[in-house]
């Protein structure tokens, strides 16, 4: 009889640590899926195809800014490749001349973001 309660305990323990273990995976996919829903198709490649385990904060911004920022010590002085709101690259670029002053003007086409230096 103390045999069979005990492979009875065995097993019940196994079927609720199981059901628990289950409970947290589902609960784990269900956030990764809703984060990773929130991330565009390229940001979820530039991600992915990093070979780091995990990022800090400063190298998932310094891995963004690579896809939207050409190389910043090229003398560009709006050195954008992508929109860094949308991901776009239909950047319009223009110039503004006011007095002696030289206004360098970059618009994203698709959703409005904007910069300018002088």
């Amino acid at each position: 009889m103390e045999i069979v309660l005990f492979i009875l305990g065995v097993v019940l323990g196994g079927i609720v640590s199981w059901r628990i273990s289950y409970a947290y995976y589902r609960k784990a996919n269900e956030d990764q899926k809703i984060l990773f829903g929130k991330l565009s198709e390229s940001v979820r490649q530039t991600i992915l195809q990093d070979k780091r385990e995990s990022l800090s904060v400063r190298e998932l911004n310094e891995l963004l800014e690579k896809k939207t920022i050409e190389n910043p010590t090229a003398g560009d002085p709006l050195p954008y490749k992508a929109c860094p709101k949308c991901g776009s690259q239909r950047l319009k670029r223009s110039e503004i001349i006011k007095q002696d002053d030289n206004y360098y003007v970059i618009q994203c086409a698709d959703c409005n973001w904007n910069d300018w230096t002088q």
